[in-house]
């Protein structure tokens, strides 16, 4: 084999991040285990050569997980379980703080036949480190029992953290966190809530695999696959940032947000297939709003296909995001906070300018371009739109237009991806307000580079695009 210029005996070139592991205090090697080099992760090698388990604890981190993962790993090669109790004798500590056996002599019951143990978790073991060192009559001995002489000389002890409730989580990430729009920090105490309520506990320590199980239940009946995804997501953010504020419970955080991860794996959870609205089904619908005279509706069903609309989107659209001379529409999608724009269709601008001559719209004293004309409970028209409301509209018009139940608003928006191909994605992306990575550091988003895409959803859908009417010569 040729030898590089190190004379390691490695191939030039070649990488190596696998390395062998060896015993901290013996410097043997440790049977079938491994160490990535570049992540740090322990793994062990099993008969059929190839690496079956991660260990959560990541070697970079110091000595201490290193002697965990060989403790893991031992136990593993003579088929017993991990635990998270440790035996310890009364007159010194016969096991670390991760399982490492410290050699010690046997200390005996009074009529010298027992050995003494009491079982504290690991949880405990630090509270009964801190009392050996902080009496000065045991710290000596019991510095000489772990083998850290130094330890005699220690003349403080940094105070113990008291336990982390989840209100304080939350209420630090309210108090620090900062987003663009309220509606993303709503949404993080929405999915945060039920995660408490799952759990059922108070503080960060108590959090088990069992109460994991549980909250995993709860998201799985939270509601579609797509909000499946954000509510763990937003319970990992908090879990970060808490973590990142909370040092002295930082290791607890990192180990809960692996166990969430793990059983609570959102790889799992896929995205449902896009379920466009067919054409006729949606000219179905453009026709029963007309023979309903429903100029709103007819408006909404035009601006959603235009602009690739949720309905919670279309709900929110504001008079002044439309420029009607120069048929262009700008706006900051609360999702994604990220600059929405695209080109209006001549067919959009005069679906709207009639529904402006309506008196719902006139009497509108609200900065949005739609609103329900049906009365809430206090008879007030003119409030926002609600998606239960929304959903319930269009049951209607799909009933009077002797349509299925697979149409509703979502897949009006699935129209429009699926018409707009897949030629300008960068088009795509800004019209739909999705984000763009690196370059999104740049605010520049022109309507104009949206145009040719637009047009080519409006030729799918409609056919040729509607010519504008000539104007009157005045």
């Amino acid at each position: 084999m040729a030898k590089n210029a190190n004379g390691n005996g490695k191939k030039k070139g070649r990488r190596n991040p696998v390395q062998l592991v060896k015993h901290p205090d013996t410097d043997r090697e440790i049977e079938n285990f491994r160490q990535h080099k570049t992540s740090g992760r322990y793994y062990r090698i099993e008969p059929d050569g190839k690496a079956r388990h991660y260990y959560l604890k990541n070697g970079l981190k110091g000595i201490a997980y290193l002697r965990r993962a060989i403790y893991e790993h031992e136990c593993w090669l003579n088929g017993r379980e991990p635990t998270d109790t440790i035996s310890i004798p009364v007159a010194a500590p016969a096991y670390d703080d991760f399982g490492t056996e410290i050699p010690t002599v046997a200390t005996l019951d009074e009529n010298g036949k027992h050995e003494l143990v009491r079982y504290v978790s690991k949880e405990d073991l630090a509270v009964y480190f801190r009392d050996q060192l902080s009496n000065p009559e045991t710290r000596s001995e019991f510095a000489n029992a772990v083998g850290i002489p130094e330890l005699v000389n220690l003349t403080s002890l940094p105070p113990i953290a008291k336990p982390l409730s989840l209100k304080n989580v939350i209420a630090n990430y309210e108090r620090g966190k900062t987003f663009k729009h309220n509606r993303q920090m709503a949404d993080a105490k929405r999915w945060w809530k039920l995660f408490v309520e799952s759990v059922g506990v108070e503080y960060v320590d108590d959090i088990d695999t069992t109460h994991l199980q549980v909250f995993n239940k709860a998201v799985r009946n939270a509601g579609s696959p797509r909000t499946q995804k954000n509510i763990l997501l937003s319970v990992q953010s908090i879990l970060k940032y808490a973590g990142d504020i909370f040092r002295s419970h930082r290791p607890k955080i990192t180990d809960l947000k692996l166990e969430i991860r793990r059983i609570c794996s959102w790889q799992t959870i896929n995205q449902s297939n896009p379920k466009p609205m067919k054409k006729a089904d949606y000219h179905a619908l453009l026709e029963q709003c007309r023979k309903d005279k429903d100029l709103m509706w007819y408006a909404i069903l035009i601006v959603s296909l235009n602009l690739g609309l949720h309905p919670s989107e279309m709900a929110e659209l504001q008079v002044a995001e439309f420029d009607f001379d120069e048929l262009v529409f700008t706006s900051n999608r609360t999702k994604t906070g990220v600059s929405r724009v695209g080109t209006i269709w001549k067919r959009t601008a005069e679906a709207i300018r009639e529904y402006m001559t309506t008196d719902h719209f006139k009497n509108n004293r609200t900065s949005l371009l739609f609103t329900t004309d049906h009365p809430d409970k206090n008879g007030q028209v003119n409030q926002p739109f609600k998606i239960n409301r929304i959903t319930a509209k269009i049951r209607r018009l799909r009933k009077n237009a002797k349509l299925g139940n697979d149409v509703v608003f979502d897949g009006i928006r699935d129209l429009f991806r699926t018409s707009a191909g897949a030629t300008n994605a960068i088009a795509i992306r800004w019209a739909m307000g999705h984000a763009g990575g690196q370059d999104d550091l740049y605010p520049f988003r022109d309507p104009a580079e949206t145009a040719e895409m637009m047009a080519k959803v409006e030729q799918k859908v409609f056919g040729q695009p509607k010519k504008a009417r000539p104007r009157k010569q005045r």
